[in-house]
């Protein structure tokens, strides 16, 4: 949490400095760029980053992590030759005119995101959490650094900006590798055919269910750039962006931290036979006691706060973030409820869940272009539809952890 925390203060600190050599709408085209790019980087790894925890023996998980590596660089060159055809016809896409030059460093993007999803889930699986931590803060520091450096240099500039995302990204996968305590050794030991069809068998609900829980739910979650990148300006993406952003940094203090804990903790308890409902209760009331004590001053002073800090230009921005903080705090609420999904095996429920709310959001989106309303309209909708999914899930989890 230290870790998680020092990262997103170093983010909040120089907040200020970057948003005023940076334009908003630079802004909205590289949020939409990270926000495909998160979207894509879903099924690289057939979600088994979630599954290199659960085995008991580590003959068992270096196969599972060999697997996701194979299947990352796989999605990866089909990625890379898919835009190269692309190129070559010279076809006109959507995604080309939103984000230019850009789409062709997408590839680059879901490469670097999915293997340190990857080598994350090895560091939760030894508990180095530290080596989390440390990763989290060495990325923060150097995509503040090194956006300030190149905004001073060469100004405002979507490349800059999508640069500066991904060699932090690779910046937090090399902390993580050097740091996790893993015989690293056995991940070039010959696996044989047997031993991988087992284990894509053992662990087949991952891909089956956890990737398109995934798509569904990161996808719900970035949302609200798709529907203002098509119906909006790029101005309105980013100060949505900057609004989110901001948003979302103390929640992931508190959250990813004890998602990653929480997920080898519960591992632990069901492996002896222990009940995980008290945990679950206790880490939820705790989490929503935060989240309330967060929301209440940003859904009052939100607009005066984003204009003091970031400046004029930013204060609609403020009106944004006090919209969505209760989507992105419940959220950062349901966090132990999600882990309790993946070790007792439900993640069609869960699948089913993030259906539901996608329909209501796409339906939503329909409405909000057929009455033409603004974003502000737009975002109410899908703020409290978000909401209540994240109470269902909370509610279903702790049904689910109760038979456990």
């Amino acid at each position: 949490m230290l870790g998680a925390g020092g990262a997103q203060l170093v983010s909040l600190l120089a907040a200020p400095v970057i948003a005023r050599l940076f334009a908003p709408e630079d802004f909205g085209v590289a949020a939409l760029f990270m926000s495909i790019a998160a979207v894509a980087v879903i099924p690289t790894t057939l979600r088994l980053e979630h599954a290199i925890v659960l085995p008991k023996e580590d003959a068992e998980s270096f196969t599972v992590i060999s697997v996701a590596i194979l299947s990352v660089l796989g999605f990866c060159f089909l990625g890379f030759l898919s835009l190269a055809v692309v190129n070559f016809l010279d076809v006109s896409l959507v995604v080309n005119s939103k984000l230019g030059t850009a789409v062709f460093l997408l590839p680059i993007a879901v490469l670097f995101i999915g293997a340190t999803n990857i080598a994350t889930g090895c560091a939760v699986r030894t508990k180095s959490f530290t080596t989390v931590g440390s990763s989290n803060l060495a990325q923060s520091i150097f995509v503040v650094f090194s956006r300030i450096l190149t905004g001073i240099v060469a100004g405002s500039s979507v490349i800059a900006l999508v640069v500066t995302a991904l060699f932090s990204s690779l910046v937090k996968l090399l902390v993580l590798i050097r740091g996790v305590k893993y015989p690293i050794t056995g991940l070039f030991v010959f696996q044989q055919y047997r031993s991988i069809k087992k284990v894509i068998y053992e662990y087949r609900q991952f891909p089956l269910y956890s990737i398109p829980t995934g798509l569904l739910r990161t996808f719900n979650d970035n949302l609200p750039i798709f529907l203002l990148a098509t119906l909006f300006t790029p101005q309105v993406v980013g100060l949505y962006a900057m609004a989110s952003r901001l948003v979302k940094a103390p929640m992931t203090v508190i959250s990813e931290p004890i998602r990653l804990a929480y997920l080898q903790k519960t591992s632990e308890l069901l492996r002896q036979n222990k009940s995980v409902v008290r945990s679950l209760l206790l880490l939820t009331s705790a989490l929503f006691i935060l989240a309330l004590l967060f929301i209440l001053p940003l859904s009052f002073f939100g607009r005066e706060l984003f204009q003091l800090v970031l400046g004029p230009k930013w204060a609609d921005a403020g009106i944004y973030a006090a919209i969505v903080a209760p989507w992105f705090a419940s959220i950062c609420v349901q966090m132990p409820s999600s882990c309790i999904y993946i070790v007792a095996k439900k993640q069609k429920r869960l699948l089913w869940l993030q259906s539901v709310t996608t329909v209501a959001m796409c339906i939503s989106m329909a409405f909000v272009a057929v009455l033409k309303l603004d974003a502000i309209n737009a975002l109410i909708a899908l703020s409290v539809i978000g909401t209540l999914l994240n109470l269902m899930i909370i509610l279903n989890a702790y049904f689910i952890a109760r038979r456990l």
